[in-house]
């Protein structure tokens, strides 16, 4: 069955400032603002899609980072770069089943910054942008009520980031219809 290519425009997300804690934790005190846009190709049995954001990040107001176990008081008002992040798919559909290379990029556009006292030395050993690109495949199969994937791929390039080339990421992703309403009945 075909279906046809799909263009996303204008789908906007935001994060909200959900705790006390401070960047890196899983509770920042800073807004993300997050701009979107996707492409696809779905026919023939072919899913070719391409998958773009873009995080712009505002300050936190608390320290940025680990030094010797405690966090740097230097890093207030610090503020994540914003990022570039993109994920292309070519899967191939056949059954249940699907396979197909994937690529992933996460790429700092502007660098870390912080004020406060202190805040140029601590910048020096913690301010910069980084970047990962990954490539690997994929491999799903619909069971029906649920379909899973997953994805390995390896970094091929990191700059600034603990993920050194050469690491294997091993990705799932679990899909079901939450709702799904009824076709309206002729008249």
């Amino acid at each position: 069955e075909a279906l046809p290519t799909g263009v996303r425009f204008g789908r906007f997300n935001f994060m909200a400032p959900i705790g006390s804690n401070y960047t890196n934790t899983p509770n920042p005190d800073y807004w993300t603002l997050e701009p979107t846009f996707a492409v696809s190709y779905l026919a023939n049995n072919w899913v070719l899609s391409a998958n773009f954001f873009y995080d712009i990040n505002t300050s936190s107001k608390g320290p940025c980072c680990l030094i010797g176990g405690s966090l740097a008081s230097a890093g207030n008002t610090y503020n994540n770069g914003d990022t570039l992040y993109g994920d292309l798919t070519a899967v191939y559909k056949f059954g249940k089943w699907e396979i197909g290379p994937v690529a992933f990029f996460e790429v700092q556009t502007s660098s870390d910054s912080m004020g406060g006292p202190g805040a140029a030395a601590a910048c020096a050993l913690f301010c910069g942008n980084y970047s990962n690109v990954g490539v690997g495949g994929l491999i799903g199969y619909d069971f029906g009520p649920v379909d899973i994937q997953v994805w390995i791929t390896d970094i091929v390039e990191a700059a600034n980031t603990p993920a050194g080339t050469g690491s294997l990421w091993v990705w799932s992703r679990l899909g079901f219809k939450v709702w799904s309403p009824e076709a309206p009945r002729p008249l």
